[in-house]
């Protein structure tokens, strides 16, 4: 993910990056806030971490959690994980 490494370099020197996608794994790995919108409505927002935790939301926009947060989840580890690493330091 190329240009996601780029915008997140341009983030960190300043500029605002707004991305609009449904691929809740790029969402976990490469931003800091999320706005989900459904019916033109703001659902939740706040950090990824935060938005996962509440996958009943998600659903009402159609989206769930990156899988490794799903389980997470269903293992009821909190704050559930981002990424595999997460999870890894989690049972460690």
């Amino acid at each position: 993910m190329v240009v996601c490494q780029q915008l997140q370099t341009l983030n960190r020197e300043g500029m605002t990056i707004l991305m609009v996608t449904h691929s809740m794994p790029l969402v976990a790995q490469y931003t800091n806030r999320v706005i989900v919108l459904a019916d033109g409505k703001i659902l939740d927002d706040g950090p990824p971490r935060h938005v996962f935790n509440n996958p009943d939301v998600l659903g009402l926009a159609g989206m769930h959690p990156p899988q490794i947060s799903r389980l997470g989840l269903l293992l009821d580890l909190k704050p559930p994980p981002l990424t595999v690493d997460e999870m890894e330091k989690a049972f460690l």
